[in-house]
């Protein structure tokens, strides 16, 4: 009803910067650091992903809450790989259900286990988190966004994943 309202909505702005993160930055960190292999259950494309999105995040993080959780880094790590089990075996429960609602409670089980584990994994790093804020205006955060464009320019392949039809090595 009044998309303006969403350019100035701060869930709105971190999730975007966030997505834009996960597919432009991610190449990126892959071509920097000269890694194109996802790892052992993805560990390395998932710490990328989180890095890029932690990068492209915390200047707005620390702009509207005076603070950036240094922990969060690694809660991201740690949850980051249930969360597409949880979307897909959450979608398979809930068809499931319509046909054999007993069977989509069996798998609950597995959906309750995995949201429990990222839950607690959140609960924990906020109770332990170490809070970092400088002091940051909107001039330091323009000049921070423009040295990362300038970077991500730089270190763009010709042969990124956008030219192989591919997005880091997830889709054959």
């Amino acid at each position: 009803l009044n998309p303006p309202i969403l350019v100035f909505d701060i869930g709105f702005q971190l999730s975007f910067l966030a997505t834009v993160a996960i597919i432009y930055g991610t190449p990126v960190l892959q071509n920097i650091l000269r890694t194109k292999q996802p790892g052992f259950l993805n560990w390395r494309l998932l710490l990328l992903m989180t890095l890029s999105a932690q990068l492209l995040t915390a200047p707005l993080l620390i702009f509207y809450f005076d603070q950036f959780p240094l922990l969060s880094f690694i809660a991201n790590i740690l949850v980051l790989g249930v969360i597409p089990y949880v979307t897909v075996l959450g979608l398979v429960m809930a068809a499931v259900y319509f046909i054999f609602a007993p069977a989509a409670a069996i798998i609950s089980w597995a959906v309750a286990f995995m949201i429990n584990y990222a839950t607690g994994v959140i609960n924990l790093f906020a109770q332990i988190s170490l809070p970092v804020g400088p002091a940051l205006n909107t001039a330091l955060v323009a000049v921070y966004y423009g040295l990362l464009i300038w970077l991500w320019q730089k270190y763009q392949s010709p042969d990124s994943y956008w030219s192989e039809g591919k997005i880091y090595g997830l889709v054959k």
